[in-house]
């Protein structure tokens, strides 16, 4: 195994494409072992995928030559979705979603320094963490600390939101096209069904609950917590982890301090509000958030 990671390493060297980039041999704790594997950053930036030669081992016992195995791979990251978003780590964020995400566990006392890098949980001796796939075998990156505190929103984040998915005009058959979006978006992303609502100058204009969802509760506290406040019901949970400042109303049974409710701004007054629930409270803002981009992008409403 040893001499092919090394025969592997070097390919990867005098590859056309892989030569351009820094590449990099490292040790990547797996179970029970240290595996072999290299880093690939392309120049000027800063996401680099890991490769693991150690799964491409069995292509080669059977006959695939080395140089063979690197250039399909060289061929699979040019393909690969990742190459539009790793010239920006921002951007590259929009890639991580809850589908390309592996657990994977190792032991936590031969692990504790590469561990410090990387959310984690304590199972016995075992830590469990997450592995970010990049949609081809023998590629994927680890979930560390910098990508989830960039995953998670600042209040400000979420004020700009308000503004930028606010609209000139928005009717009954907008809010209609809202909701199958949402409704699609769901269904795509093979995500647990919700309930949604879109309220208009105080009419419940849209109403669906997929399969599998009663009662309507969580939808009326999201609404009257977006109503009182005029702000996504997301961005008053976040003030009040900071500030403590909706420390009353958390016993308030007609409101919730959490995200899925978000304000529906027509020429830059609060006229109604659309609201997700079924989800982690997060991921309900987050569907809200997508769609309204996808219904701007559309064009079929300003």
């Amino acid at each position: 195994m040893k001499n092919f990671y090394d025969k592997f390493y070097n390919e990867m060297k005098h590859n056309a494409y892989f030569a351009k980039m820094e590449l990099k041999k490292v040790e990547v704790p797996k179970n029970n072992h240290m595996a072999q594997a290299v880093t690939v950053l392309r120049p000027g930036e800063a996401i680099a995928p890991t490769i693991y030669p150690e799964q491409f081992f069995q292509e080669y016992m059977q006959g695939t030559s080395v140089t063979r195995i690197v250039q399909n791979l060289a061929d699979a990251m040019q393909r690969n979705p990742i190459k539009q978003y790793a010239s920006s780590a921002e951007a590259y964020l929009s890639f991580i979603k809850k589908e390309n995400l592996r657990a994977a566990v190792v032991n936590y006392e031969n692990n504790k320094e590469w561990l410090k890098d990387v959310p984690h949980e304590r199972l016995l001796d075992l830590a469990v963490f997450a592995k970010v796939d990049m949609g081809e075998p023998g590629m994927s990156m680890k979930f560390n600390n910098w990508l989830l505190s960039r995953i998670q929103m600042t209040k400000e984040e979420v004020l700009q939101l308000e503004k930028e998915l606010s609209f000139q005009e928005f009717n009954n058959h907008d809010a209609y096209q809202l909701g199958q979006i949402i409704v699609d978006h769901i269904e795509k992303n093979h995500l647990k069904n919700v309930r949604i609502r879109i309220v208009l100058d105080k009419d419940i204009v849209f109403q669906y609950l997929m399969d599998g969802k009663k009662g309507v509760i969580w939808l009326d506290r999201k609404q009257k917590t977006v109503e009182k406040y005029g702000h996504s019901s997301y961005y008053i949970y976040l003030e009040n982890e900071e500030n403590g400042t909706y420390q009353e109303d958390e016993k308030d049974e007609s409101l919730v301090i959490c995200g899925g409710g978000f304000p529906l701004i027509i020429r830059g007054e609060l006229r109604g509000s659309i609201l997700v629930s079924g989800l982690v409270h997060d991921e309900d803002h987050q569907v809200i958030v997508d769609c309204l981009r996808k219904l701007k992008d559309e064009g079929t409403c300003k």
